[in-house]
């Protein structure tokens, strides 16, 4: 059987600076809810009108810049700054903090940049609008200006073509990246619920898709389970080198690889980072190992993966969503609450009591396994096409709970394991 997926097309999250600008504007009462496509363009419609009806604008804004540097750690640069907007033709800001102090005036006629710190000014002829202004910057200096959609006469007109481009179109299954997580993870992870996810990677290998493994400290002591599946001795080593990285890591820190799992995991039965290593590798299936990639590194490799991240899941996941993962698949023995916006999570409970404690927000129970009443095969189809029904469109739990805003979390500086 071949899998297609109904892949959507989406583009509105500009919405959200709309909704900011007019909530803080005062001019708004939203009620918690969801709007149908109806109510979320009248709400635009109207919040644009407010906007175009003010001659004149001025707010405070903070900007928070972040990079990943070249060794995968987090540098986050903040700014803060005032913009002053008279339409048409009138525009002041100022910006400081993030290696930044600067200045920008326009006035109809020329556009003046003054960089305070370095003592340095740029001019140039500009005549026209503020509107015409956001076109020259952006098609002939290729500097688009941040928020430029909320400065315009209009923000409608230039949100709408974009916002009505929503279109679901088939696509083969192999264009799946599936990211794989554990969380909370119990005695019954690595024979139910693990093994299960395994089945369903393999199942999507077969299709051409691709699933990461990750969480470089959770496999630690069974490691060479993944280096005797690798597809060549390059591989292999690409892993090991970073368990030896890990190793170093932890040291410098003041702390070893073998302090895990944590209190939580021995709770639900687990007593040695081996029995949790054991377990969590069995969630990458039987296929070969065909790359090894750092920290949210593009993933372009067909087939089964593993990502150098560390093992706090939110640290994880935003690694593996930034390479590209556009599904989630997230096991838990002890109820871990989840989500991973964009990427959906599905959850997977692996025992039954569990699942029925929280079936809210469990995707699907791995629990029969364990009690005998289904094989790990059939559960591990149950998954897959699920997968593929969640890249479809269908929500998962989480996403109807509205988790996963609070979710994204880079790798960060200092020691995050």
């Amino acid at each position: 059987m071949q899998y297609t997926v109904r892949k959507l097309t989406r583009t509105i999250y500009r919405w959200v600076a709309v909704l900011a600008v007019v909530a803080t504007a005062g001019t708004a009462n939203i009620s918690a809810g969801r709007a149908d496509e109806a109510d979320a363009k009248r709400l635009l419609k109207a919040m644009s009108d407010y906007l175009a009806a003010q001659k004149a604008i001025s707010f405070d804004f903070d900007v928070n810049l972040e990079l990943v540097s070249t060794q995968q750690q987090k540098i986050a640069l903040v700014s803060s700054g005032t913009m002053t907007l008279d339409r048409p033709d009138k525009l002041h800001m100022t910006r400081t903090g993030g290696f930044a102090n600067a200045e920008m005036v326009f006035d109809g006629k020329t556009l003046t940049l003054l960089g305070k710190n370095t003592n340095l000014y740029a001019q140039v002829e500009a005549p026209g609008t503020i509107d015409q202004l956001v076109d020259v910057l952006r098609d002939k200096y290729h500097r688009p200006v941040p928020a430029a959609d909320l400065l315009m006469s209009d923000p409608y007109k230039e949100l709408m073509p974009e916002v009505n481009d929503v279109t679901r179109e088939p696509i083969p299954a192999s264009e799946l990246i599936l990211a794989l997580q554990c969380g909370g993870s119990d005695g019954y992870s690595g024979i139910s619920a693990n093994p299960a996810l395994g089945a369903a990677v393999d199942l999507l290998v077969r299709h051409g898709g691709s699933a990461v493994l990750s969480e470089t400290p959770e496999i630690y002591g069974a490691e060479h389970l993944l280096t005797r599946r690798a597809a060549s001795r390059a591989v292999g080593e690409k892993l090991i080198e970073r368990i030896h990285w890990w190793e170093d890591y932890t040291a410098k820190t003041g702390g070893e690889m073998n302090n895990n799992p944590s209190p939580g995991n021995k709770a639900g039965g687990l007593t040695t980072i081996l029995e949790k290593s054991l377990g969590a590798v069995a969630k990458g299936g039987s296929t070969n190992l065909v790359d090894v990639y750092r920290y949210a590194e593009p993933i372009t490799a067909k087939g089964f993966v593993f990502m150098d991240t560390p093992g706090y899941d939110p640290v994880s996941a935003t690694g593996q969503v930034a390479g590209g993962a556009n599904v989630i698949c997230f096991t838990t023995g002890r109820g871990s609450v989840f989500g991973c916006k964009p990427a959906p999570s599905l959850k997977l409970a692996t025992n039954t009591p569990l699942f029925r404690r929280m079936e809210d927000d469990m995707d699907i129970n791995c629990g029969p396994i364990a009690d005998g009443e289904a094989s790990v095969q059939e559960i591990g189809q149950q998954i897959f096409e699920l997968v593929v029904a969640t890249a479809s469109g269908r929500k998962t739990k989480s996403e109807e709970l509205g988790f996963g805003e609070d979710e994204f979390t880079p790798w960060q500086f200092g020691a995050v394991m």
